[in-house]
C-alpha cells in the first residue's frame, strides 16, 4: 500500500478516503489468498479455517484475525502518511449499518489510526425516521468522537438517475447534523446530469449550517442515557445471526428516541477503560461478551451512584467469546444464573406495584415473542421467548415472574402465525431490581429490546422508560410531546444548545406481509415511499432541570418567541410551533 500512498500524495490532494475493504471475516465473504493463508499460519500457528465453528476458540481467534487484517492496513497507510505529509486527512467508509454491522468493529480496533469516518447511510430509505442521526452516534462511540461524514443519497432508495423528495433530502441531512455528524449529499452522475432539481434542496440546509457551525464546533453531547453498542457480543452472541443482538440493542436506541431522552451509544472500549461516570444510565442490552475489566468498571460505576439495566444473557461470555457458568455480572444484578428457559412464547406477570411497571396492574400479563416473517422452517424467531433461568439473592427485588405459554402455539390465526394463551406461572423471575453502594441495578431475563424493535408495542416501551427513570432519575433535559420529532442536546460553556427535527411525515412503508414467503398476496408487498409532506407539530415543551434559565431564543428564525416557565426545579420552555427544523439556545 505504500506504493498506492506515493502516488495519489503527487496530486496535492488534501485527504485519503476509502471505500469499505469489503475484506470481512465471515467464512462466505472471507479471503483465501496465499498472503491471508501465510499470514494467518505465521500468526497463530495454525492454518486457515474453511468453515464456521463458532464453539472453538481456534475458530473466533480466526475471526479476529481477520479484523486486524483490516486495521493493520491502515495502521500502515496513516504511518505512511505522517511520514510524508502531515497535512492529509485519512478516512474510512465504515457502512455502519451494511455488512452485518462488522465495519463498526474496524472502526473500534483502528480509532487510532483514522483521522475522519465516512458513514455511508444507504439503507435510509429502509430505515426509520433517524436512522441518519443513528448512523452519526454509532459511529462517534466507536471512533472515539472522530469526526463523522454521514451521507445522504440524493435519490430514493436504488433509484440512482432521479431525484428523491425535497424533504427526504432537507430532513435527511440534518438527522446527520443534529447527532453530531457533518452531512454529506451523495450524488451520481447520471442524476447530476439529467435532473436539473439535483441541488435546489440542499442550499436551505448548508446555510442553515453555516448560520449554526460556530456554536456546534466546541458543543458536548448532554450524557443521560448511555447504550452500549457491543461489537464483542454481537460477534461472539449473535454468530451468523447478528441481528438477534443488534435488534436488542436498537429497541432501546429507539424507545428512549421516542422518549425524548438525551442518549447516545458507547463501545466495549468505553467499558473496558471505565469512561463511564458523564451517564446516569448505562444499558447492557443482551451484551453477552464482557471483560473483566469492563465487568469491575461497572461494579464501580454502580456502586458511586451509576444505573444499570441489563438484559437477558449480559456477561455470560468473556471477551474472547468463551461460555462462562454464571453471570459475570450477577452480584451487581442480584441473580444467580442458572440456565435458560426454551420456550416458543412466554409471558410475565406483574408480581408487584413498582416504578418500572406503572401503568399497569398487578397479575397482569404481558405476552412475550414475535411470530417469523419468513415462516418456512419456524413459527417464531430464534429464542425470541427465551429467558435466562435466574434465582434472585432477594425475592423483595423481583418484579415479575415468567409465564410459560399453555401450547405451543395458538390457533386464532392460521398456520399457527399466533399466540397461545399463558399457561403455568414459574418462580423464574422476569424483572429484578437491586441495590448496590449508591447506585441501582435492573434486570430483564428476557429480550424486551428486541421484541420492542420487531412489534413496537407500547407495553414494552413504557416498561423501557420507566426503568430508565428509575435507574437515573430526572434527566438534565427533555421533551415532551409527539413522538415523531427528535431533541437532541448538547452542553455549552455558559447555555445549552437543543436541536428539534420533525419526523412527522406522510406514510413511509406501504406495504407489508406477515410472511416473506406468502404466496396469495393481493399487492405487492414491498412498497417504500419517501417523506414527502411534514405535518407541522404543536405545543412542544422543553423541560430542563436543575438549572436558572434566563433567555431563550432562536438561532434559526428571528420572528420566534419561546415562553418560559418555572415549576420548581423545572424550566419549561414552550415551542408554539416546530414546522421541520429549529435550534434553540438555552442561556
Amino acid at each position: 500500500m505504500s506504493k498506492e500512498v506515493e502516488e495519489v500524495l503527487k496530486y496535492d490532494i488534501d485527504g485519503i478516503l476509502l471505500d469499505s475493504f469489503r475484506y470481512m471475516p465471515d467464512i462466505e465473504g472471507a479471503c483465501f489468498c496465499n498472503f491471508c493463508r501465510e499470514g494467518h499460519e505465521k500468526d497463530l500457528g495454525i492454518s486457515m479455517p474453511t468453515k464456521a465453528d463458532w464453539n472453538t476458540l481456534v475458530y473466533r481467534k480466526s475471526f479476529l484475525w481477520r479484523y486486524k487484517i483490516n486495521v493493520e492496513g491502515l495502521k500502515r497507510i496513516k504511518e505512511k502518511l505522517k511520514n510524508m505529509s502531515s497535512r492529509v486527512v485519512l478516512g474510512y467508509n465504515s457502512h455502519p449499518g451494511g455488512w452485518r454491522g462488522r465495519a463498526n468493529r474496524i472502526i473500534e480496533m483502528a480509532r487510532n489510526y483514522i483521522d475522519v469516518v465516512f458513514a455511508e447511510c444507504s439503507e435510509t430509505d429502509y430505515q426509520p425516521p433517524g436512522f441518519i442521526a443513528e448512523m452519526v452516534r454509532l459511529s462517534l462511540a466507536m471512533s472515539g468522537g472522530k469526526p463523522v461524514w454521514a451521507s445522504r443519497n440524493s435519490f430514493h432508495t436504488c433509484l440512482t438517475t432521479t431525484c428523491t423528495s425535497p424533504i427526504a433530502i432537507r430532513q435527511g441531512l440534518r438527522e446527520a447534523f443534529i447527532a453530531g455528524g457533518w452531512p454529506l449529499y451523495l450524488v451520481f452522475s447520471s442524476a447530476y446530469v439529467q435532473d436539473p432539481r439535483i441541488t435546489k434542496a440542499i442550499n436551505v440546509v448548508y446555510k442553515e449550517i453555516e448560520k449554526l457551525e460556530d456554536y456546534v464546533i466546541d458543543a458536548r453531547p448532554i450524557r443521560y442515557v448511555g447504550i452500549l453498542f457491543s461489537n464483542k457480543s454481537r460477534d461472539w452472541g449473535g454468530r451468523d445471526t447478528p441481528e438477534i443482538i443488534t435488534d436488542c440493542i436498537r429497541g432501546f436506541y429507539y424507545a428512549l428516541l421516542a422518549r425524548h431522552l438525551p442518549l447516545s451509544y458507547i463501545a466495549d472500549s468505553d467499558l473496558d477503560s471505565g469512561k463511564l461516570e458523564d451517564y446516569r444510565v448505562l444499558v447492557l442490552a443482551n451484551a453477552q461478551s464482557l471483560s473483566k475489566q469492563a465487568v469491575g468498571h461497572l461494579v464501580d460505576y454502580v456502586k458511586k451512584g451509576g444505573g444499570l439495566l441489563a438484559t437477558y444473557k449480559t456477561s455470560i461470555m468473556d471477551e474472547y467469546g468463551t461460555q462462562l457458568d454464571d453471570l459475570q455480572l450477577g452480584g451487581l444484578l442480584g441473580i444467580r444464573y442458572k440456565g435458560e428457559i426454551n420456550t416458543p412464547w412466554s409471558y410475565i406477570k406483574i408480581r408487584k406495584e413498582h416504578k418500572v411497571v406503572e401503568g399497569f396492574s398487578k397479575g397482569q400479563l404481558i405476552l412475550w415473542g414475535d411470530f417469523d416473517r419468513n415462516f418456512v422452517d419456524r413459527r417464531v424467531p430464534k429464542d425470541i421467548a427465551n429467558h435466562a433461568y435466574v434465582e434472585p439473592k432477594e425475592e423483595e427485588g423481583v418484579i415479575a415472574n415468567v409465564v410459560l405459554p399453555l401450547e405451543e402455539f395458538g390457533s386464532e390465526y392460521e398456520n399457527g402465525r399466533s399466540p397461545p394463551v399463558a399457561g403455568a406461572e414459574t418462580e423464574a423471575p422476569a424483572i429484578v431490581t437491586n441495590h448496590l453502594g449508591e447506585g441501582r441495578a435492573l434486570y430483564f431475563s428476557g429480550q424486551i429490546g428486541r421484541i420492542f424493535w420487531r412489534t413496537g408495542l407500547v407495553d414494552y416501551l413504557s416498561m423501557i422508560y420507566n426503568a430508565v427513570l428509575w435507574l437515573g432519575g430526572k434527566p438534565p433535559i427533555s421533551a415532551k410531546g409527539p413522538e415523531t420529532f427528535e431533541m437532541s442536546a448538547y452542553e455549552l460553556d455558559d447555555s445549552i444548545l437543543v436541536h428539534l427535527l420533525n419526523y412527522t411525515y406522510n406514510q413511509r412503508i406501504l406495504t407489508g406481509s406477515p410472511s416473506t414467503h406468502e404466496k396469495f398476496v393481493f399487492c405487492s408487498t414491498h412498497s417504500i415511499h419517501p417523506a414527502r409532506e411534514i405535518i407541522p407539530i404543536h405545543d412542544i415543551e422543553l423541560r430542563v432541570y436543575g438549572r436558572e434559565v434566563k433567555n431563550v431564543r432562536s438561532l434559526l428564525r428571528d420572528d420566534a418567541n419561546y415562553g418560559i416557565e418555572r415549576r420548581g426545579e423545572m424550566t419549561i420552555i414552550n415551542i408554539p410551533k416546530l414546522q421541520e427544523y429549529e435550534v434553540i439556545l438555552i442561556e
